[in-house]
């Protein structure tokens, strides 16, 4: 019966031993995730306001295409450029 125990202590050993390196790699996984989350949201973020600047300079384009300058995001509110030498 020793022999039997011997063997079922060895086998509760490796066993123990095994879920505790899951259990280890199981933290640093969720880690990496939590890492990764905060990237994605970071990249997110910067790419809404790649978006709104994008949309803005679409703007500004076509408003410009159409003669209407007074509405660029670059120049101040009330003033017209085109207005001051007409």
């Amino acid at each position: 019966m020793s022999a039997q125990v011997a063997l079922a202590k060895a086998n509760r050993a490796h066993y123990e031993a095994k879920v505790k390196l899951e259990n280890e790699e199981t933290t640093k996984r969720e880690k990496e995730v939590v890492k990764m989350e905060r990237i994605e949201m970071q990249l997110i973020q910067k790419l809404k306001k790649t978006q709104v600047m994008q949309q803005q300079a679409f703007e500004d384009l076509e408003q410009a295409l159409n003669g209407d300058l007074s509405h660029m995001s670059g120049n101040r509110p009330g003033s017209r450029s085109g207005d001051r030498d007409a």
